[in-house]
């Protein structure tokens, strides 16, 4: 993620996915927008069973700490694809798109700072006391 956003991967392969497949703009979005969604859409199918072999062949704590990391990398891509989605739609309004664009990068480093801190609080906390963050979320949806 890093690298796609200090090189700016998914604007570069989004504008060329446009051309290379004449995708239109519809409902308001540049076409540009619709090629980061591919674009998005296909790093994502990528990576996925590489995902799920870890996911399959790692242990019990392995995949307690895995569902805590997908959860927040879901708050993660909600900002970063659904509200910058929202954001590129209200652009040309001074006061709608500054403030959705404020929404969306500041959800994106209060995701990024929560998941630097539990992978930090995981990799400290070696007290033998296992807490995750996925487990209250469970037991309010029982």
């Amino acid at each position: 993620m890093l690298l796609d956003d200090a090189f700016k991967l998914h604007e570069t392969t989004g504008k060329f996915l446009v051309t290379y497949l004449d995708i239109q703009p519809i409902m308001g979005l540049e076409s540009v927008n619709y090629g980061e969604l591919l674009h998005a859409f296909i790093a994502g199918i990528t990576i996925l069973p590489l995902i799920a072999y870890c996911y399959i062949s790692g242990d019990r704590t392995y995949r307690k700490f895995f569902l805590d990391l997908t959860l927040l990398l879901t708050v993660l891509l909600f900002f970063g694809i659904f509200i910058d989605i929202i954001h590129s739609y209200f652009s040309d309004t001074y006061l709608l798109g500054g403030f959705f664009g404020l929404i969306e990068d500041g959800g994106e480093m209060i995701a990024l700072s929560l998941i630097a801190w539990y992978v930090l609080f995981i990799a400290i906390s070696n007290n033998g006391r296992q807490v995750y963050l996925h487990s209250p979320l469970f037991k309010m949806i029982k």
